[in-house]
């Protein structure tokens, strides 16, 4: 056996995630070529995002990849490929392997998936300050809320009474905001 197992953890929607292979020796001191192939939800192949070989005798290897992923060349007993923005496309199963694969014992497969994102619901105290339009109200309302977080909103839905945020903050999590008088 060659690749002992693989993991893509789940992530939000839009994070970033990573597919690890793992091996049960240091594939870079040995040289070994190595792909990671993407099945889609449905088991059809999308093809190599990662297929890397050596060229020369000492030094990196040479890969290509899709776009939308990221391999910084470390290889040692675990290869790790980051999938730069988690999204529907990315979702899948991948499939580790070193190069030939001569038979299923040199192979380990993961799914990557999202993950659910969760929502906090609140509730705040009416504005003080008035003007003669109610939506002027609410509008700077939720606007010093978003300034006062310095996360990244969108307003999923508003009207005068009602507002629900989209947001990540500078913390890289994600969540809902939603206000209602």
């Amino acid at each position: 056996d060659t690749v002992l197992r693989c993991e893509a953890p789940a992530v939000l929607k839009g994070g970033q995630g990573t597919v690890t292979c793992y091996f049960n020796r240091d594939i870079g001191e040995t040289r070994e070529d190595f792909v990671i192939q993407k099945y889609d939800s449905k088991g059809k192949p999308e093809g190599m995002v990662l297929n890397c070989y050596w060229l020369e005798p000492h030094g990196l290897p040479s890969c290509d990849i899709m776009p939308g992923y990221d391999f910084d060349k470390q290889v040692t007993d675990k290869v790790t490929l980051v999938i730069r923005e988690a999204t529907e496309d990315a979702v899948g199963t991948y499939v580790c392997q070193v190069v030939p694969a001569e038979h299923d014992l040199r192979k380990a497969k993961c799914s990557f998936t999202l993950k659910e994102s969760t929502s906090l619901s609140t509730s705040h105290p009416k504005d003080k300050t008035s003007t003669n339009r109610p939506e002027e109200n609410k509008k700077s309302q939720f606007q010093g809320k978003m300034e006062m977080s310095r996360g990244i909103f969108s307003v999923l839905q508003s009207d005068i009474h009602l507002c629900i945020l989209s947001f990540r903050d500078p913390s890289e999590r994600f969540g809902t905001i939603r206000y209602q008088d």
